[in-house]
């Protein structure tokens, strides 16, 4: 702490001048040092008869920081997986009460195995692949079955339509995940 005691708060920011310490008053931002990342914000005050005092507040976010970014990485590495896989990946909202198990998320292969762009699918009900719509009985069923499947998952053999109205068999292996408080139908499509 030798190396603060003394110096001017505008320089152990990185800023070229007092003038700048404006720009942090009332407002959040952070910076690094010694090798830890703070939150700082700056309000000014008058105490003691003294006006233009600037009263200085530092929080350590860095294990929020750090914690973001291995969730980035997370997030990327999953999206890669994604995103390269051969076979067709598709995410379902099961609990949507706007549409019928919409799609929420899709990959390359699933948009190219079916014929359609990713914000044709993003969205609509699973339907739209399907070659008969699925019945509140038979969603209900299989959602027992997902949970009731012993390594959880299922896997069938049925038919997708593709855009162009090309019948063709796939199979489907699905599996429940829970993504926060939602749960998620994933579903991996093999042509066969």
């Amino acid at each position: 702490f030798n190396e603060v005691i003394g110096k001017p708060l505008f320089a152990l920011l990185g800023l070229s001048e007092q003038g700048e310490l404006e720009d942090f008053q009332n407002n959040h931002r952070e910076f690094y040092w010694l090798d830890r990342v703070y939150e700082i914000k700056t309000v000014q005050i008058s105490a003691g008869g003294a006006n233009g005092q600037n009263l200085v507040i530092l929080r350590d976010v860095t294990k929020r920081k750090q914690a973001e970014d291995r969730l980035e990485q997370s997030e990327t590495l999953f999206r890669a997986l994604f995103d390269i896989s051969p076979d067709a990946v598709v995410v379902i909202d099961p609990h949507d009460t706007t549409a019928s198990w919409p799609i929420v998320d899709c990959n390359v292969a699933a948009c190219l195995m079916n014929g359609y762009r990713r914000e044709e699918l993003i969205g609509h009900s699973v339907d739209i692949l399907n070659t008969t719509t699925g019945t509140e009985a038979e969603r209900t069923a299989y959602m027992k079955q997902l949970r009731e499947a012993g390594d959880g998952s299922l896997k069938v053999e049925t038919y997708h339509r593709h855009k162009n109205g090309t019948v063709f068999p796939v199979e489907v292996s699905t599996t429940l995940i829970q993504v926060g408080e939602r749960e998620l139908i994933i579903g991996i499509d093999r042509d066969i």
